[in-house]
């Protein structure tokens, strides 16, 4: 699965667009929507039980970000694979957002 996310500056009335995602299943390996459309619900479950850490994360740094994984395996992931997968892509995320807003929090604090 691969992660693209784009941080936003603006503030965001509410926590409701603090964090936002989306899911895309390529047609090339998967012709049917059927297997499509399960892979979309079983990413969505994984992501939605799993966002809350980076959703605090986002709220207590006051910025919004936008979140789209890709699925890029050629077979039928079972739901335990897509959501051990999720769980690695989230802590990897959050992991980067930590290091990247250090490094802004030291480059302004200096005079």
């Amino acid at each position: 699965m691969v992660v693209y996310f784009l941080l936003r500056v603006e503030k965001v009335d509410g926590v409701e667009g603090i964090l936002q995602m989306g899911v895309s299943v390529g047609k090339r390996h998967f012709k049917r929507a059927v297997d499509r459309n399960l892979l979309k619900r079983r990413i969505r479950e994984a992501y939605r039980k799993q966002k809350h850490e980076l959703k605090e994360f986002l709220i207590a740094s006051g910025i919004s970000m936008d979140v789209f994984f890709v699925y890029s395996n050629a077979r039928i992931s079972e739901y335990a694979e897509i959501e051990s997968a999720m769980t690695q892509g989230l802590t990897i995320l959050i992991d980067k957002l930590k290091t990247q807003t250090s490094k802004k929090s030291d480059i302004t604090s200096t005079p």
